[in-house]
């Protein structure tokens, strides 16, 4: 799952961080529209992915908890370099495994490297916006993620139906490589000013900062907030390729729906924040969840799967809505001292969310057919967009 990761592509030192989360991007989501179809291979059941992809939520969890004695160890550099390295070296093992237990291990390998350069790359960005005093304005643009998640997932899903699985999982094995030359020539040869190794994590106390956090009753409900958005972000990456493969179709298609859902996020960047300014973010975020909600109900009530899948790209200009301005509500809410304690707690967000999606699904799938998932999730969403109308600051 991809994390969002702020560049200064305004910049032009911190343009390496764009270009590096871009280039990082594109491998990440080259594999996303065809990990469920591949683990069904296997695992032979929708329900049996779901409580695969709550065990992978779980690595993820501990892997970020981890993280911080990791970068108290060593150098962010190194670990840069490492991760990217052991990163190719497992996703071209994918290729040649067939077994539950192998694949388990290749898999929580995979997602906790890919969290852990995320981390790292933020670090980068996070000392080098300190030490050139930028602002948050300019800290908060993403748009060359975006563009390279939009890549990714267009090319996954179109090199898995012109080719086959193993050659999408070579392609992202490749983009690291090349991500590691690319990173070890700008750091060992060009001497790139922005990458620093002087700064390292300091020691924290999670549970303290885990009581701090939820004092603050505007943070908790942010919270909640984002964990629902981050249920229907887990839905998307989940089960829409599941979707798709049910109804006859090719990965292609999966992989043009999610990159066309990324389309509002790239497009409705910063006037997102300019919506939540004039009209407040408890109104566009409660409206964003409101637009996905009927965007599912007419889903599950349709018989036409290129319609619902048509729909099912439209669905992201509902989380444009949401994401910046969820963020930003958290900011508001909690100062620059606390911000550095508290912003990891709030991130926790994304794995529970990955955990509790599957279990959602494997609730569903247990007493009902595959089609009613988007049920489950339109009520979700429609609670969502009821508590964030009557719970979120006027």
């Amino acid at each position: 799952m991809l994390h969002a990761v702020r560049s200064h592509d305004q910049h032009p030192v911190g343009k390496l961080f764009a270009w590096m989360s871009m280039i990082i991007a594109i491998g990440v989501c080259l594999t996303s529209p065809i990990l469920p179809n591949f683990l069904m291979t296997v695992l032979h059941s929708e329900s049996n992915v779901s409580f695969f992809f709550s065990f992978l939520a779980v690595i993820t969890l501990l892997g970020g908890l981890a993280s911080g004695f990791i970068f108290r160890k060593f150098e962010k550099t190194a670990v840069m370099k490492v991760g990217l390295a052991v990163l190719a070296f497992a996703t071209i093992l994918l290729v040649l495994v067939t077994t539950f237990f192998s694949i388990a291990i290749l898999m929580s390998i995979k997602i906790f490297i890919e969290l852990l350069l995320q981390i790292v790359l933020a670090l980068f960005i996070r000392d080098f916006a300190k030490a050139n005093n930028l602002g948050k304005e300019e800290s908060q643009r993403f748009r060359f993620q975006n563009i390279g998640a939009l890549v990714g997932l267009l090319f996954g899903g179109f090199l898995a139906s012109q080719l086959n699985y193993e050659t999408v999982f070579v392609g992202e094995s490749l983009i690291c490589l090349f991500t590691l030359g690319y990173f070890q020539k700008k750091h060992l040869i060009d001497n790139h000013p922005a990458i620093t190794n002087f700064k390292k994590e300091e020691k924290t106390d999670f549970f303290k900062n885990l009581k701090g956090f939820f004092s603050n009753k505007e943070r908790r409900k942010i919270y909640f907030v984002s964990v629902i958005y981050m249920l229907w972000i887990a839905f998307k990456y989940l089960y829409i390729p599941l979707y798709v493969a049910n109804s006859g179709y090719l990965p292609n298609m999966t992989g043009l729906i999610l990159s066309l859902a990324m389309i509002p996020a790239i497009v409705f960047e910063v006037k997102t924040g300019e919506f939540g300014k004039m009209y407040t973010s408890r109104k566009v975020i409660t409206f964003g969840f409101c637009a996905i909600s009927l965007i599912l109900a007419i889903i599950f009530f349709s018989p036409w799967p290129l319609l619902n899948f048509g729909l099912l790209a439209i669905t992201g200009a509902g989380a444009g809505l949401i994401e910046p301005l969820k963020e930003e509500y958290f900011l508001e809410n909690t100062s620059e001292k606390e911000e550095n304690d508290f912003y990891g707690v709030y991130c926790t967000y994304d794995p529970v969310a990955n955990f509790l999606t599957p279990l959602v699904g494997v609730v569903t799938f247990i007493f009902l057919p595959f089609k009613f998932i988007f049920l489950a999730f339109c009520l979700i969403t429609l609670f969502a967009a009821y508590f964030s109308w009557t719970s979120l600051k006027r």
